[in-house]
């Protein structure tokens, strides 16, 4: 048994697959706290499995999920399968990577126990308003507390079986051509470091039932250099500390749009340099002469390191060099997203910045591309894609000005955690 709002993992199958929900609608949460900063330590884990991360930090929830009988014997049922694989040397990578995946019993006793916690108060009261003021899970938020936990497993078991899936057995991620397994499936040297994996996490010290499958995960991500989810964090520290100090001094009053939205391109035409592309050029042109005419006090360059494949130049970060060092505009005034690997999450993310930057989430947005660029954002393929592969369209009010500029306001719903885009949750 599983619910149906993200789908179902089938023994056997692939990968699960969100049910198609619009929740565009959806722009504000009785819930949701941006002064309640996310605990981020591991950026990688915490993104992806927000709610593993705060399970492990909860001394009592962690002493009752141990004690538990059919948790334990799920963890015990867990390493004996990958033992018994991982000891036969004629096993692949699919099969070793496979035998992770949680049975349809298993996610039944799961629910089963989580039920129980919840009900029985060890899953806290306290604990579900923190995970609903995180606005990780914020499509469940409405739920009773036994249908969010539920639901909020479920996220977190689609993001592990995506892993598993795409990583390990050669299921196809979102875009093939970028995000990728970084080996052949029967590459000796892939086959070792699977096999090598999963032997020292069997014989690990970890006994939370869920702990082999994340751990497993993560490593899976780390062979394959696909880190993405954790480069640059805490951006707030880092990349955008400077903007972010610089809020306090904004008299939002004077402007027309919260900011300027860059959306980023790949050097992947002829001409382009192989950290920058000439249309990226272009597009910080258009952004400067909008923002040294007035219309926002801050631009936000999104775009991640797309193409070529495992190209160690992030679009943002290129993009913004570029602009620092042939414009007039101050580092105060830049912000950076250099996770957005889509278009649809460059809309997604700025939203995310937006609620958790606590910016005016009532002024619009201002977004720059190429004309070519913005028929294909205005589209109605755009919008389903947003639909079927996040369940809501990142865009309120979507308004086209010229061939090159679109306004748009926020969606809330944009924080919520996407478990089938590892590389970007």
């Amino acid at each position: 048994m599983c619910t149906t709002l993200l789908g179902c993992k089938k023994e056997g199958s692939s990968v699960g697959t969100p049910a198609i929900v619009d929740t565009t609608s959806k722009n504000e949460s009785a819930y949701f706290n941006p002064a309640q900063p996310l605990i981020i330590h591991n950026p990688v884990q915490d993104k992806n499995f927000y709610f593993l991360s705060i399970l492990q930090q909860n001394q009592n929830l962690l002493a009752a999920l141990k004690q538990d009988t059919e948790l334990k014997n799920i963890y015990t049922n867990l390493i004996q399968r990958l033992d018994k694989v991982t000891a036969d040397p004629t096993s692949n990578v699919s099969e070793m990577v496979g035998a992770a995946h949680f049975t349809v019993k298993e996610q039944q006793d799961i629910h089963t126990a989580f039920d129980r916690l919840v009900k029985s108060n060890v899953l806290s009261t306290n604990l579900i308003q923190e995970l609903k003021a995180s606005g990780c899970y914020l499509r469940f938020e409405d739920f009773n507390d036994v249908v969010f936990i539920r639901s909020v497993w479920k996220n977190v078991s689609t993001g592990l079986d995506q892993i598993l899936s795409v990583y390990g057995e050669g299921a196809p991620p979102h875009d093939p051509d970028s995000d990728s397994v970084s080996y052949t499936l029967n590459d000796p040297f892939y086959i070792n470091q699977v096999r090598q994996t999963i032997t020292t996490i069997t014989n690990s010290d970890e006994t939370l039932f869920f702990e082999p499958v994340l751990q497993l995960c993560l490593q899976l991500l780390d062979i394959n250099n696909r880190d993405e989810a954790g480069r640059f964090e805490p951006l707030s520290q880092g990349e955008n500390v400077r903007a972010l100090s610089n809020l306090s001094n904004i008299n939002w009053d004077n402007y027309s749009h919260s900011l300027i939205l860059v959306l980023g391109d790949p050097p992947n035409s002829f001409g382009d340099a192989i950290h920058l592309s000439e249309s990226a050029k272009k597009r910080l042109v258009t952004a400067a002469d909008s923002y040294q005419t007035g219309v926002a006090p801050l631009l936000l360059i999104s775009g991640a390191n797309v193409y070529p494949f495992q190209t160690p130049f992030h679009e943002a970060i290129e993009m913004k060099k570029y602009l620092l060092a042939n414009f007039n505009i101050p580092e105060e005034a830049v912000l950076v997203d250099p996770h957005a690997r889509h278009t649809t999450t460059n809309f997604r993310n700025t939203s995310r910045q937006i609620y958790r930057y606590g910016l005016p989430q009532n002024k619009a947005c201002l977004a720059v591309a190429t004309a070519s660029h913005m028929d294909y954002v205005m589209s109605p393929s755009f919008r389903s894609r947003c639909i079927k592969e996040l369940g809501y369209f990142p865009l309120l009010n979507p308004n086209r000005l010229n061939p090159t500029d679109i306004e748009f306001y926020p969606v809330i719903s944009a924080l919520h955690i996407d478990p089938l885009d590892p590389l970007d949750p």
